[in-house]
């Protein structure tokens, strides 16, 4: 189904606007994720503190995810997305001045609002969905997502020279990127306020009604007027939301598992830091990199092949990853392991949407990053515990585990009719 002129432009300079703005999002948030566990211990004193500002930001991001989503549905997108810019912002500024003075209560309750903050930007990808028809929403959902590609390049370029900048002015290199941090929020904060209108959640009505007039879109977006569900209601109701929750939230928990404790397996074998990096800098790029590719997939051939294709990427990497500790291997391991998240995720992301009324969306997309969020958490919390427990071998097997049951609910679903809703 085409658009009409108008609403095709209007939904391809919002697509735009939230790539930017994204991109603009994650630089911010790129430009410290490398020095947040170094400045945690610098702070604490000790080095089993390290992996506490990673924690402080899940948890910042799982109690910010379904508050959110339910801000941007009562108030639009535009206002919810600058809310949490706002929240990056302060939590940029609380950890510059946690560094200047020396404090590390404050620097976690920092990690705290920048991890609100990400679960804020996150939700872009979802405005995206919403100013998109049907048959194009993967690929815009993937567009946004591709921004992480730029600021997994661009933020952690910035972090030695504002170190730098803050070393000449006579503070800690340390201190400078949290700062940078808060001043690319700032800019994010203003492109976004200025650029992204009219608010996508207004779009997406008339794309809804656009579709119910052309009798093509016989699913839950066709229904703009219909009376919202409950998650529970939801959930209970339709296999595909299931799907997308189990591909959404094991996906996550299996990437973020194995890329935590990898570094820690490489040491064992003694690579350095040259190493180590150039293995996360794969994975990222396989994180990212090919989402635009991933959503045409999820729209040629369907929201559920691409989670099954994601969930057999999963399943290899966590087969190739132990089998060789050299270098390249780890890496391909690794990058099957980021393009395998990216599947689930942009093609479980588009089958939400699909399967929600617009005036559900931004609250149960909000529900379902929560989800995500906590599923992220156990994967970083537990990691460590696995990996000292029983070793690495045997935490890629529990991924494979996880990856298995996202292809058996994938596979199960393929066998069901799809629901329809009335309206």
């Amino acid at each position: 189904m085409q658009l009409d002129r108008a609403l095709s432009r209007t939904s391809r300079r919002l697509i735009v606007t939230l790539f930017i703005g994204q991109g603009l999002a994650l630089v911010a948030l790129f430009t410290t994720v490398a020095i947040s566990s170094i400045a945690g211990v610098q702070l604490a004193g000790v080095e089993r503190v390290a992996g506490w500002p990673s924690t402080a930001t899940l948890i910042g991001g799982s109690l910010a995810a379904y508050p959110i989503g339910r801000l941007m549905g009562r108030f639009g997108r535009r206002i919810g997305l600058s809310i949490g810019y706002i929240v990056g912002i302060s939590g940029g500024l609380l950890a510059g001045a946690a560094m200047l003075l020396r404090s590390f209560p404050l620097f976690l309750a920092a990690m705290v609002l920048l991890g609100a903050s990400r679960a804020a930007a996150d939700q872009a990808r979802y405005a995206a969905a919403d100013v998109s028809p049907a048959h194009l929403r993967a690929r815009a959902v993937s567009l946004v997502v591709s921004a992480g590609t730029i600021g997994a390049i661009i933020g952690p370029a910035l972090t030695p020279i504002a170190g730098r900048l803050s070393e000449a002015l006579g503070a800690d290199k340390l201190v400078g990127p949290w700062f940078a941090n808060a001043a690319l929020f700032v800019i994010t904060l203003l492109f976004v306020s200025i650029f992204l209108k009219p608010d996508p959640r207004d779009v997406a009505r008339d794309i809804a009604r656009h579709e119910r007039a052309a009798a093509t879109q016989p699913d839950r977006s066709a229904a703009p007027d219909a009376p919202a569900r409950s998650f529970g209601q939801i959930v209970r109701g339709d296999v595909s939301v299931r799907v997308a929750l189990i591909a959404l939230a094991l996906a996550q928990v299996t990437m973020v598992m194995l890329m935590n404790i990898t570094p820690v397996h490489m040491t064992h074998f003694e690579h350095g830091l040259e190493d180590i990096s150039f293995v996360i800098s794969l994975h990222i790029l396989g994180m990212y990199a090919l989402s635009i590719v991933t959503g045409w997939i999820s729209d040629r051939w369907g929201r559920r092949l691409t989670i099954g294709l994601g969930a057999l990427m999963l399943i290899g990497a966590c087969v190739l990853a132990p089998t060789n500790p050299d270098t390249l291997p780890l890496a391909a391991s690794l990058f099957l392991l980021g393009l395998g998240w990216n599947f689930c995720f942009v093609a479980g992301s588009s089958l939400l949407t699909d399967r929600l009324r617009v005036n559900e969306r931004a609250r149960i997309q909000g529900a379902a990053d929560l989800v995500v969020s906590v599923s992220s958490a156990i994967g970083s919390l537990s990691s460590g515990e696995l990996m000292a427990s029983v070793g690495y071998q045997s935490s890629a097997t529990i991924g494979i585990g996880l990856a298995i049951i996202i292809a058996a609910a994938t596979l199960a679903s393929a066998r069901m009719p799809l629901q329809t809703v009335e309206v």
